[in-house]
């Protein structure tokens, strides 16, 4: 295809002259990426909604580890214990460490 001209007065003719020129591939790439933008998730209070997430999300668990009873809590004062779970991740919050 041949190079077109089409501002010649512009500030930055050249930039302009190189967008027109390449419109076809920037077209292209704005196909491309439409597909994505759509499956992308909406958010709901500025966070993206658990229906939403991949499922191995749902596998990690935060909460407060008492090594000394070996129990997870969901709270720091460690009064509503966390029931373990097979193939779970568990987060201690308190020392950012995590277990299975």
């Amino acid at each position: 295809m041949a190079k077109k001209t089409i501002y010649t007065n512009a500030r930055y003719p050249e930039k302009i002259n190189d967008l027109v020129n390449n419109y076809g591939e920037i077209n292209e790439k704005a196909l491309e990426i439409n597909p994505v933008i759509e499956a992308k998730a909406d958010l709901v209070d500025g966070k993206v909604p658990q229906s939403e997430l991949p499922s191995y999300v749902d596998d990690v668990i935060e909460g407060y580890y008492v090594k000394a009873q070996g129990k997870f809590y969901k709270d720091a004062e460690h009064t509503i214990e966390i029931q373990g779970e097979e193939s779970k991740i568990y987060v201690d919050l308190t020392a950012n460490l995590s277990y299975r």
